[in-house]
C-alpha cells in the first residue's frame, strides 16, 4: 500500500538491508548514525573538526591547471563544463541545469588571469571569489537561447 511503513521484518527495504549487513529500523536504510561512526572509525577515517582552508584549496586547483596549460605550451583553456568551471574558479552557479543547457564558460589564460562567462543577471554570484579577474555576461549556446529571437 502506498505511503505505508513496511514491517521491520518483511518488505524490500529488510531484503536490501540483510544484504548489506545493516539492521532494519522501520523505514530506514542504511546504518544507524552510531554504525557508521563505527564503521568509520574501523576504516581509519578521522571526523574533521576544523573548517577546510579554502585558499589553500583554490590555489591548489588553479596551480594544477596553470602547469598543465605550461606543459603544454599554449595560452590557456576554455572551459564549458560545470564541473570543471567550479573546479577553476570555484563558482558553482547552476551546476546541474548548465549540464544539460551550456550557458557559462571560464578561461584560464597561461599567466594566472581568470575570466568567466556568467548567465546574464548572475554576474554578482562570483564578486567574492579570489580567483577570478573578471566576469562578463556570456552567450549561452544551447537551442532555445542561441537563436535570433
Amino acid at each position: 500500500m502506498p505511503g505505508r511503513e513496511p514491517e521491520n521484518d518483511s518488505g524490500a527495504l529488510c531484503a536490501v538491508d540483510s544484504v548489506l549487513g545493516f539492521p532494519n529500523i522501520g523505514a530506514r536504510l542504511g546504518p544507524t548514525p552510531e554504525r557508521k561512526v563505527a564503521m568509520d572509525d574501523a576504516a581509519g577515517l578521522k571526523t574533521r573538526t576544523e573548517a577546510p582552508d579554502l585558499a589553500a584549496m583554490r590555489r591548489y586547483r588553479l596551480g594544477r591547471l596553470l602547469r598543465e596549460i605550461e606543459a603544454r605550451d599554449v595560452a590557456g583553456a576554455l572551459f564549458f563544463d560545470p564541473v570543471t568551471i567550479r573546479y577553476a574558479t570555484d563558482c558553482s552557479n547552476m551546476q546541474v541545469w548548465t549540464l544539460n543547457n551550456p550557458a557559462r564558460y571560464a578561461l584560464v589564460l597561461a599567466g594566472g588571469r581568470v575570466i568567466l562567462w556568467e548567465s546574464l543577471g548572475a554576474e554578482h554570484l562570483s564578486d567574492d571569489l579570489p580567483l577570478i579577474s573578471e566576469t562578463r555576461v556570456g552567450t549561452p549556446w544551447f537551442h532555445f537561447a542561441a537563436g535570433d529571437d
